[in-house]
């Protein structure tokens, strides 16, 4: 009898608790995206262009970069046209 209380008292095993080590920030930033998205076709087109926007750091080309462009080539000449004598 004495053989069968040593099973009757047992632990019962610990539980296994997984901790991350390492942080995956493009995963949550997905995740946020999902919970944050638009419902509407015209909003996701709306929020797509915001940020498109904010993105660009060029000016749009036009009269301004042509100006730039002859300026930089007549000094290039006048330098030459120095050298060259």
């Amino acid at each position: 009898m004495a053989f069968f209380s040593l099973f009757k008292n047992q632990r019962t095993p610990r539980g296994y608790q997984l901790q991350h080590r390492y942080y995956d920030e493009r995963k949550e930033r997905l995740a946020q995206l999902g919970s944050d998205a638009p419902q509407s076709a015209e909003a996701r087109k709306e929020r797509l262009h915001q940020a498109w926007s904010a993105k660009r750091t060029t000016a749009p080309s036009g009269r301004s970069q042509f100006v730039r462009m002859a300026g930089i080539a007549v000094g290039l000449l006048v330098l030459a046209s120095l050298l060259l004598r």
